[in-house]
């Protein structure tokens, strides 16, 4: 972060510290791959931020509020045949995998956890994250009680009457 704000994302340093985090994070990484114990571990590596061409955040711009997000997990192995985006698609200056919105990472690790879901959240716990760590079953319970949290905040937001004839149009 610092890096970054003094040079901008472009600067001298910010290749050889993107590096050294890189580092950091395979050393994790591969630790969960190949220690017993840590083989139920899920690595959530995220961004608090993007910037801009001159190292500042705050703005509307794609690089300042699309910050990266990676669930990582040697239970995913195999699950997928998508190769890691390292270079933007054409035209662009990102590649994703696909896009999410910030309110779904806390329902999606609240599920993960077995812990109830905040009360005014309107997340949607990610089906490619715990649809994939949980079992069936607490999958399924995981889905119910997110419906069950939005219901209740649209019930309130809009009232039940209300809710209920919009429902039944």
């Amino acid at each position: 972060d610092h890096i970054g704000h003094k040079t901008g994302p472009q600067g001298p340093a910010m290749l050889p510290k993107q590096r050294e985090m890189d580092d950091i994070v395979r050393m994790i990484f591969e630790a969960v791959q190949t220690v017993d114990h840590l083989k139920d571990t899920l690595v959530v590596l995220v961004g608090d931020h993007g910037m801009n061409a001159g190292g500042n955040h705050g703005g509307s711009g794609p690089g300042e509020t699309e910050p990266a997000l990676v669930f990582a997990s040697p239970k995913f192995t195999g699950l997928t045949t998508r190769s890691c985006p390292t270079l933007p698609k054409d035209g662009t200056e990102f590649e994703f995998y696909r896009k999410v919105q910030q309110s779904d990472v806390v329902p999606t690790i609240a599920s993960l956890l077995g812990f109830p879901l905040p009360k005014n959240s309107l997340g949607v716990v990610l089906e490619e994250v715990a649809g994939n760590l949980l079992g069936e079953a607490a999958w399924v319970r995981s889905l119910r009680r997110n419906a069950q949290q939005v219901l209740v905040i649209l019930e309130a937001s809009m009232g039940r009457e209300r809710w209920l004839a919009a429902v039944n149009r």
